[in-house]
């Protein structure tokens, strides 16, 4: 389905799709993923339950710690070009890998005497990896292999439910990406990437893998990575971050994927990061993903003191009960 909606222009309805779509989209997904890391980060503690081992809460707790620290680091390095500190290339790889730098701060912390007390936890894999799969069958496996004619037709409905996620998931996220303020040059390829993305559902199945698609807030934060960014202050007295130039090219992505192969030859590595660095790079992404988001500035705008609000137009050209309802 994906290869046939790309033929035939299918994919031209994107176009249709406003700002509030996308911007609630985006505001959705950042919520979510502050939920589900504050979730992981915090459930565990047990703090309804006085029984518990000393030695495993405090495993806990430094989990908690490890989360909320990869989380800050990130952030803080999320706006290293702003500083006026160190050299301009400095600050740019302190920006562009941010997160890198954190998850390597926080795993380093884990092991300083007194954070783990035998109760950590860290990835839980499999090291050092025997190049087989996990699961105990083949490389090739059949998609249908136990499935009744009757299972495949019925499989049709799902199928395309989930096909029509991936029309919004995928495209929005490409929109997000290409959003006016990155000034592009380069026209957009939404038809080519959606049937790109088809052809790689086949490989996908025969190795028992989920396909992949778009993400957000990945995509439109791996953009904002390729930016040269200043601050500027604009007619209405607030300051904003100003997109000059964008490294227009495909290779850091094709990069980022080559690299998850290389992921598979260092399990050994990946088993020394903590799990709460893991769950500070979820609350990080979706701090991220609301950074910029408009329905979350007017959020954030209601909250404030009528006084402290910038006279930007939506404040002083609009009635303020209905920036509310809204």
């Amino acid at each position: 389905m994906h290869v046939a909606s790309s033929a035939v222009g299918l994919v031209d309805l994107v176009w249709k799709v406003t700002p509030f779509t996308s911007q609630i989209f985006e505001l959705f997904i950042g919520i979510s993923f502050i939920y589900l890391s504050c979730r992981d980060l915090i459930e565990p503690i047990y703090l309804n339950e006085w029984d518990v081992d000393p030695a495993e809460r405090a495993g806990r707790y430094a989990t908690l710690l490890l989360g909320m620290a990869t989380c800050g680091i990130s952030w803080t390095l999320h706006f290293a070009e702003t500083w006026v500190l160190f050299t301009r290339q400095i600050r740019t790889v302190l920006g562009s890998y941010n997160t890198l730098i954190a998850v390597v701060l926080a795993t380093a912390l884990s092991y300083l005497p007194g954070v783990d007390m035998g109760t950590l936890e860290r990835v839980d894999i499999v090291a050092p990896w025997d190049w087989r799969p996990t699961a105990d069958r083949p490389w090739i496996t059949n998609p249908t292999q136990g499935i009744s004619a009757k299972g495949i037709f019925g499989a049709i409905i799902p199928g395309f439910m989930f096909f029509l996620l991936f029309i919004i998931d995928h495209n929005v996220s490409s929109i997000l990406s290409q959003v006016p303020k990155y000034n592009l040059q380069k026209p957009p390829a939404y038809h080519w990437d959606f049937l790109v993305l088809g052809i790689t559902f086949l490989p996908c199945a025969l190795l028992g893998l989920p396909p992949g698609n778009g993400l957000i807030p990945q995509a439109p934060l791996h953009v904002r990575a390729l930016c040269t960014r200043k601050l500027e202050t604009d007619r209405y007295g607030v300051k904003r971050e100003v997109v000059t130039h964008v490294e227009e090219q495909r290779w850091s992505g094709l990069g980022q994927s080559l690299l998850m192969f290389v992921a598979l030859g260092a399990f050994e590595v990946i088993s020394w990061i903590p799990r709460g660095a893991l769950f500070g790079l979820l609350l990080y992404l979706g701090i991220g993903a609301l950074h910029g988001n408009e329905i979350w500035e007017r959020t954030v705008f209601c909250l404030m003191v009528a006084k402290k609000r910038p006279p930007v137009p939506v404040v002083t050209d609009v009635k303020w009960s209905t920036v509310q309802l809204f």
